[in-house]
């Protein structure tokens, strides 16, 4: 998405910080900013301590640190990156995209987008429509009629020409098949779907990106999808995300299985964190999804040999990731779908509660016969094969957690253990932890952003090198390049990013107190000259002899300076 500055200003310009906080929980006025209590994932709390400015359009939780602006504020409420929240408030509030231009006859997302909503609503028309084979399907199977519409299930007809006869006049056929939902043929264009029940995929905003057909006859190919766009890669999608991130990121989750009905049914079951894979093996795409939405994913496949080889191949791109990975295995003759319809949600639930840590149970499939009972080789190659598993995490406490583990178990020392591990791969770089501030630097640059007077009352003597804690030190560089507008406008400064607007949020809604100034420059300035000079007496100990006069000249002043400032003087 190659989205420009104006079109982000133009956003935050029309959207309320207020109007979408609200739908989460309820806000009060307080004072000329509102306050409420943290609806964000993973703080319960009693006491309000979350603040919004609608004037200024940033939020802000003093109880667990996070905050930023309207952008900020859906990405973590719906575990969305920053594009995927570009998306949906452009959408909410009519303001085009800016995005590459498509080449001479290239659709863009967006017309891909009408056209595949011009498919479903005429898919979900003929699915409604009395006599259908999809509906009799549907039915057979006992998937509830109010389900249809909500997942967007419809019905292509058997005819080759179906959409060319409904669509035509709006759309071409070269637009039809680049939408992927028609085929060229040799002897012109057909409907790629004929005599199926359809499925809606959506992307984990929800846009509407392709479709799924299964078959209803005797085709041989069970399930078709739409031709691969630049928006539908069955690789990089999980079929239900769109719904399941949000309560993956209150129970730390994502339960993933293997067919649309599986994750339908579970969805109807009360299992609402389900995604399904659409034909694939687990991908590294995937593993990448899981990760923006939740700290863990649960799987679960059939117990056959092949359900323990797809886990297997799976734990190859979740464990790098730092993702807790539960397992589920069901009897081959059985999926959730069947399980649910057949003894209801309590026995799946049982399932899902008692589901095994990956390490507990390849180790119980690896040494189902006891490491005493096997001989040498064979308990070392089993050993191999989990720690080929291990190596794969990056958290080294943990994976030494489990190599004892292992070593308790096999009777294998850990050391060596260890000598046969892999390398391990480097943490993954979502990981980082938000930086403390000290609390005089942001009182200090809360005070300097928010008021006119006190920027002009240091003027002069404003430098980034008071702040040490990098949000604020990055920070206090962009107001020394960028300055404040007139307006007393920060949407310049603070930009997108998704660690500064945190710390900006925080520093513009502290409360508005009265106090000196003068002794919190003071101290951060002291500092500064502190660390100047010690820097300036390390050059003087590496320099050639004709630079250090000028060096010792320079922390001669810096002495004097700090002399100054311990007298109390200001300058």
């Amino acid at each position: 998405m190659n989205d420009d500055r104006a079109t982000v200003e133009r956003i935050r310009a029309a959207a309320s910080i207020a109007e979408a906080v609200s739908s989460y929980t309820t806000i009060r006025p307080s004072g000329s900013k509102h306050s409420a209590l943290c609806p964000l994932p993973g703080h319960k709390e009693k006491t309000a301590s979350f603040t919004l400015d609608d004037h200024q359009g940033l939020f802000y939780c003093f109880g667990c640190g996070r905050g930023g602006d309207i952008f900020k504020f859906y990405m973590l409420m719906e575990n969305w990156t920053f594009p995927e929240a570009l998306e949906f408030l452009a959408r909410k509030h009519g303001i085009p995209i800016v995005r590459r231009e498509p080449r001479p006859g290239e659709l863009g997302r967006g017309a891909v987008e009408q056209i595949l909503d011009a498919v479903l609503a005429l898919y979900r028309k003929h699915l409604d429509a009395p006599g259908n084979p999809a509906a009799a399907y549907l039915q057979k199977r006992a998937l509830a009629r109010d389900l249809w519409a909500p997942w967007g299930l419809g019905y292509a007809p058997a005819g080759f020409d179906t959409l060319k006869r409904a669509l035509g006049a709006k759309f071409s056929e070269s637009d039809l098949v680049q939408a992927g939902v028609m085929v060229k043929g040799e002897k012109g264009t057909y409907d790629r779907f004929r005599d199926r029940l359809m499925f809606a995929i959506r992307d984990a905003t929800g846009r509407l990106v392709g479709m799924a057909g299964r078959a209803l006859g005797d085709d041989h190919a069970k399930y078709i999808n739409t031709a691969e766009t630049a928006a539908f890669k069955k690789g990089d999608l999980l079929y239900g995300l769109d719904r399941a991130r949000k309560p993956a990121a209150e129970t730390g989750y994502l339960l993933i299985v293997e067919g649309y009905f599986d994750c339908i049914r579970l969805h109807a079951a009360g299992f609402e964190t389900a995604v399904a894979t659409m034909g694939t093996a687990l991908s590294p795409a995937h593993g990448r999804l899981i990760k923006r939405s939740a700290r863990g994913a649960v799987l679960c496949f059939d117990g056959d040999a092949a359900g323990q080889n797809a886990a297997r191949s799976a734990l190859k791109h979740l464990l790098p990731l730092g993702l807790e990975v539960g397992l589920v295995f069901l009897d081959p003759s059985d999926d959730p779908d069947s399980l649910i319809a057949r003894e209801g949600a309590e026995a799946f639930g049982g399932l899902l509660e008692g589901r095994r840590d990956f390490f507990d149970y390849f180790y119980g499939v690896e040494f189902s016969t006891p490491p005493s009972r096997l001989s040498p080789v064979e308990k070392s190659r089993r050993a191999h094969i989990l720690m080929e598993m291990l190596s794969l995490i990056p958290d080294p406490v943990l994976q030494a957690t489990y190599v004892a583990r292992l070593s308790e178990g096999t009777g294998i020392p850990e050391a060596a253990l260890c000598r046969i591990m892999k390398a391990p791969p480097p943490p993954a770089t979502e990981t980082a932890v938000r930086a403390e501030c000290p609390d005089a630097e942001k009182f200090f640059l809360s005070r300097y952003l928010k008021d006119n007077s006190v920027r002009q009352a240091f003027h002069g003597r404003f430098h980034s090198g008071l702040f040490e804690a990098e949000p604020l030190h990055s920070l206090a560089q962009d107001l020394e390049k960028l300055g404040v507008d007139k307006a007393c406008d920060f949407s310049h400064i603070i930009g997108n990013s998704h660690e500064i607007p945190e710390h900006a949020a925080e520093l513009l809604l502290l409360p508005d107190e009265e106090f000196d100034l003068e002794p919190y420059w003071r101290v951060l300035q002291l500092r500064f000259l502190r660390k100047e000079s010690a820097r300036i007496q390390q050059q003087i100990a590496q320099a050639p002899p004709e630079e250090v006069p000028v060096l010792l000249r320079r922390k001669s002043e810096l002495l004097r300076a700090m002399r100054d400032l311990q007298r109390g003087d200001k300058g």
